[in-house]
């Protein structure tokens, strides 16, 4: 959450931003969710959608998108060859 922080920080052009603010009401518009999408991808190394940075708004909720997908990204096989799938598929 703190380098979601400082990110926000940077695209909105602002100090003090708290894991609860909105994106929109401190003054987030398309092109700038654009730049923050683009800066959180590059980032985390993870695939959010614009859609994803519409819905969820807020830091905190950013910050478990990111979790998730890096999360189900570290436990998902490549391959249902894997000797280890039966076990893997459980962990979810």
């Amino acid at each position: 959450e703190s380098e979601l922080v400082s990110i926000w920080e940077e695209v909105l052009g602002r100090e003090g931003i708290g894991v609860k603010d909105d994106f929109f009401e401190l003054g987030g518009h398309s092109l700038k969710a654009t730049s923050l999408m683009s800066i959180i991808n590059k980032t985390f190394d993870i695939k959010l959608s614009l859609k994803e940075v519409f819905i969820h708004r807020t830091i905190e909720e950013q910050g478990d998108i990111i979790e998730i997908n890096k999360w189900s990204e570290t436990r998902i096989p490549d391959s249902k060859d894997d000797d280890n799938f039966e076990k893997k598929k459980y962990l979810f």
